[in-house]
């Protein structure tokens, strides 16, 4: 359902009108709605500005468009194979560092959005001290 403007999408993100436009000329973001030429009149959806907040986070940590792309496909892969595209959207982390742009799949792992490539594994140590205080506890051994 297409129901932000223009207006709308520059309150929503924090983007401007140009910047807007040039993600549009890139094909970063579409608009769902188009007339006059696509110039005029847009209509963008709560997705769209879901995106549009993603390029403008991304470009403010100085990932380039290219990557940004990589990004977005990632997303809209995800989005299209879930059953509840909102449910991708809350449990789906991005991390960008170094100009690169990494997808937290879980609690424990992450991998390159350009090539899928696994690149960290995160490890809880609260966890792994509950686990071991546990684990302690069942023997009887006191922790102090």
């Amino acid at each position: 359902m297409a129901d932000l403007n223009m207006r709308h999408m520059r309150r929503i993100t924090g983007a401007t009108a140009r910047q807007l436009d040039y993600w549009q000329s890139k094909d970063l973001l579409t608009p769902s709605g188009l007339g006059n030429g696509g110039r005029r009149w847009r209509e963008y959806t709560i997705g769209d500005a879901i995106f549009a907040r993603t390029i403008k986070a991304l470009r403010e940590d100085g990932v380039s468009l290219q990557k940004i792309e990589e990004v977005l496909k990632v997303l809209s892969k995800k989005m299209r194979k879930a059953e509840k595209p909102s449910d991708v959207l809350r449990t789906l982390k991005l991390v960008a560092y170094g100009g690169e742009v990494y997808v937290k799949t879980s609690a424990r792992a992450a991998y390159r959005a350009g090539d899928g490539q696994a690149t960290f594994l995160f490890i809880d140590m609260e966890q792994i001290g509950q686990e071991v205080g546990r684990k302690l506890s069942n023997l009887g051994i006191a922790v102090s």
